[in-house]
């Protein structure tokens, strides 16, 4: 195997052990590793896709008894700040690596010749927005978005945007710098500026009046680490159903029928409305003037006296065939019932037949006297 292939597999081994042993922040803005690198060991550092490599602290020499330094034997606490040698190799960057023999360190060292010394780390995986694409401009939704002063930006302001109705809650998180608050870029409002103090701990900067604002960050300073945090609160305005008008205050709301009193009311609930919007139905409006009636209006005139004649004539057929049918049931029952008479005194049976009475004659009577 080749020895550049196995130098880079032990290198990919090493770094994962140091990551799942160096102690580990989780914060909502990213994760923070610390760990100490002994002075035969490379510090290594590896961010997740869409994060950025920003150096917290980074200390060089004979601190203290841990890891690296097993005795004390009369050097302890001889160190040198060494976060600018580190931030040149790895701020803003996904990966980078540097030996603890590296020549930068070993000139910063400022312990006595033939002491131990080791490089203490603290960086952070932060979840931030590429450079080129904070110059695009940058949409927000309910969910936090990271601006970070550790690059530089190719842009003089970066656009923030939300929907119309929303505004924008922006949160200063100071990564690592001094306690002493200083102006260092600011947020442009329509008319206001918000201007973005620096120092330690996280702090709001304030909430803009307008859905569409610009964010101004200066040039990165040494030192200066700190990430501007931005998101959308409350909620875009309502488009009004057909039929109906909003009238908005704040976070309550009401859709107003245009031609009735009905009305809904809404609550704001970030970044949602809740409430129920029904239905508005147009009352007919009575014609005060008499217009002229137009072609249209004959056609369809015709067609409604089409439509009578139609039902009058299914009427019609319909109660003869009714009348018609009950006549034929009729007949067909009295044979039904003559054919049952006829089985039942059958053919030899003497039938009885009425003869209708006449009246005889004077000539045959005095025919029958005489004789």
């Amino acid at each position: 195997m080749d020895e550049a292939v196995l130098m880079w597999i032990l290198l990919c081994f090493n770094s994962c052990f140091r990551l799942c042993n160096a102690a580990t922040t989780i914060e909502s803005w990213g994760t923070v590793y610390t760990d100490e690198f002994c002075d035969y060991e490379s510090f290594s550092a590896s961010c997740p896709k869409s994060q950025l490599i920003t150096i917290l602290s980074a200390t060089y020499g004979h601190m203290q008894i841990g890891k690296c330094i097993h005795a004390n034997i009369g050097f302890l606490g001889c160190r040198a700040d060494v976060s600018g040698i580190l931030d040149e190799e790895c701020a803003g960057k996904q990966e980078c690596q540097l030996t603890v023999t590296d020549a930068k360190l070993r000139s910063a060292n400022p312990c006595t010749n033939g002491i131990d010394v080791y490089l203490r780390v603290s960086y952070a995986c932060v979840n931030v927005i590429p450079s080129d694409q904070l110059c695009n401009g940058v949409t927000v939704d309910r969910y936090w978005h990271y601006a970070s002063a550790v690059e530089d930006l190719e842009c003089e302001d970066i656009s923030v945007r939300t929907a119309k109705g929303q505004h924008i809650e922006f949160t200063y998180i100071g990564l690592s710098g001094d306690d002493e608050e200083e102006s260092d870029g600011y947020i442009i409002d329509g008319d206001k500026v918000l201007p973005i103090m620096t120092g330690r701990g996280e702090k709001l900067i304030g909430n803009t009046n307008h859905s569409r604002v610009s964010l101004v960050l200066p040039e990165r300073k040494f030192g200066m680490k700190y990430l501007i945090a931005f998101r959308a609160k409350g909620c875009p305005d309502i488009k009004a159903p057909e039929g109906t008008y909003i009238e908005r205050s704040g976070k309550q709301a009401k859709v107003v029928c245009t031609f009735s009193n009905i009305a809904w009311h809404l609550t704001c609930r970030d970044p949602h409305w809740l409430g129920i919007i029904g239905n508005c139905s147009r009352p007919a409006i009575r014609e005060k003037s008499v217009i002229r009636e137009t072609e249209p209006q004959r056609k369809l005139r015709i067609h409604k006296d089409i439509v009578y004649l139609i039902i009058v004539c299914v009427t019609i057929f319909l109660s003869v065939f009714v009348v018609t049918s009950g006549l034929v049931c009729l007949k067909r029952a009295r044979m039904n019932y003559q054919r049952r008479l006829t089985r039942e005194w059958g053919e030899d049976q003497t039938q009885m037949v009425i003869m209708p009475s006449i009246k005889p004659s004077s000539q045959i009577l005095h025919q029958s006297s005489l004789g």
